[in-house]
């Protein structure tokens, strides 16, 4: 095929291909689903594949969403057909009883699930480890950017030298602190779609780190996130204890 054809779509800045028009681009998770990600009393709480019409996967789920084929429940199937709920006709939507399940790969060869997954991830992550998170674009390498020997070991493996690494934040204040942010950043990292923006690092966040690492965990590609399954939200206690957590897998 042509490689210069006007037809041939664009790369975006996170070098995915742009969606056809007419397409939905992914989005991140909005205020109203991190609000029930957050409520205790919400059905949707902790929930790590919180979507609605309104955010979630859109363009990347074309080829094989996630949860075609699952039975919903009542209380998602109702909200399938109301035309007045925020999920009316988001086939992605789901609940803890219908849907995707969250599980862990241990190098044990132990499986977790659900909240026992998360807070293994958690732990991992916390005591130096990579972790390999599957998303519907692949598998992203993550680890705790101020684990100085990770972070190297993480550039060894995937021969990066020293070529800079994405930093994941929960944030705009957060990215803030760590990264020079002007207003073109500021309006990047705002969007929906969450790109990966490049910018520089500020003194501060070099002070008392090794160079290029800031404090939030990093996959290999910076981006405010866009799955909560990727940004828990909340950390649970260190699990003491040495471990040999060479590569579990989060999916």
């Amino acid at each position: 095929m042509p490689t210069n054809d006007a037809r041939t779509p664009a790369l975006s800045p996170d070098r995915t291909p742009a969606p056809p028009p007419g397409l939905s681009p992914d989005r991140a998770t909005c205020d109203n689903c991190l609000a029930e990600l957050r409520d205790p009393r919400n059905r949707r709480y902790r929930h790590p594949f919180i979507s609605c019409t309104a955010c979630g996967p859109r363009y990347s789920s074309l080829a094989a969403t996630p949860g075609a084929g699952f039975d919903r429940c009542q209380e998602c199937e109702a909200e399938l057909s109301d035309a007045t709920s925020r999920r009316n006709l988001a086939l992605a939507a789901c609940c803890p009883q219908c849907g995707p399940r969250l599980r862990l790969l241990a190098p044990t060869h132990q499986t977790l699930h659900a909240e026992g997954a998360l807070a293994e991830a958690r732990a991992v992550l916390a005591e130096g480890g990579i972790l390999a998170v599957r998303t519907l674009g692949g598998h992203r390498l993550m680890c705790d950017a101020t684990h100085g020997h990770t972070v190297d070991l993480l550039r060894k493996r995937l021969h990066r030298g020293d070529e800079p690494f994405a930093v994941l934040v929960t944030g705009l204040d957060e990215a803030q602190r760590i990264a020079a942010i002007g207003p073109a950043e500021a309006q990047l990292l705002s969007d929906p779609s969450r790109p990966v923006v490049l910018a520089a690092p500020t003194g501060r966040s070099r002070r008392g780190r090794r160079p290029g690492a800031g404090r939030p965990r990093g996959p290999p590609g910076g981006r405010a996130p866009a799955p909560p399954a990727a940004g828990p939200a909340r950390r649970p206690a260190r699990t003491p204890g040495p471990r040999d957590h060479r590569r579990p897998g989060l999916s």
